[in-house]
Order: structure tokens, then C-alpha cells, then sequence
């Protein structure tokens, strides 16, 4: 996502911008021969939302997990069978997100070492 253009216009405008997003449901052909009627034409029907609001970035991994968390246990059914938890989804979330710091970490040590190599050959 933070490659995509959108994501740089936000951070452009200081984190919120107004955006608009599309969400198309379920479709299907609708057959004349349905009808009571002898006075009917095919149709196809469709659901689509349209979405428009201020779009605010999250990054705040606590504040993020908790978004999630308070979704999942709103929408889910008491009695559903899925638990974030036991889908390991939190867990698999973190171990990315924690993987992701360890490797930009470990590649700007790198790039910082290079770089002292290169102002110590400068120099000499």
C-alpha cells in the first residue's frame, strides 16, 4: 500500500485527505422468463456502495490491533467459532510486523556502515 499514490497524496496533505471508495456486492442475470409478466426484458442486478469520508492513516500498531479487535468482536456472533486469537492473526501480525523492523533495521545499519566506509576512504 505505501507505494500506491494515494498513500503519498495522505501523507502530502498531513495525514487525512477526503477520499472516496467503491465496494461492489453480488450481481447476476435476470431472465425474463422469471417474470409474470409476457412484457419483460433481461436485466442484471447489482449492489455497489459508494464510500466518501476523511481518510485518516493509522499507524499506531496498538491503535490499529485495537481497531481490529473492537471490529471483529462487534461484528462477530457470540457464539461464532472464529476468535482472532485462535486464528493466529494477531500473532502472525506481529511476527511480520516485527520481522519487517528487524530487516529495515538491519539494512540501514548497513547502508550506515557503507557509508562511514566511504567518508573514511574520502578522507584519506
Amino acid at each position: 500500500m505505501r507505494s500506491c499514490h494515494e498513500y503519498r497524496l495522505i501523507l502530502e496533505r498531513h495525514q487525512k485527505s477526503t477520499g472516496l471508495s467503491y465496494f461492489h456486492g453480488p450481481h447476476c442475470y435476470i431472465s425474463p422468463s422469471w417474470y409474470e409478466t409476457e412484457k419483460a426484458v433481461p436485466t442484471w442486478n447489482y449492489v455497489t456502495v459508494h464510500v466518501s469520508g476523511e481518510v485518516e492513516l493509522q499507524e499506531d500498531e496498538n491503535e490499529l490491533m485495537s481497531s481490529l479487535l473492537d471490529m471483529v468482536s462487534k461484528y462477530e456472533a457470540p457464539d461464532s467459532s472464529y476468535s482472532l486469537q485462535d486464528g493466529c492473526l494477531v500473532s502472525r501480525w506481529y511476527e511480520q510486523r516485527s520481522s519487517r523492523i528487524q530487516n529495515k533495521n538491519h539494512q540501514n545499519r548497513r547502508e550506515s556502515k557503507v557509508k562511514s566506509k566511504s567518508s573514511i576512504a574520502k578522507k584519506s
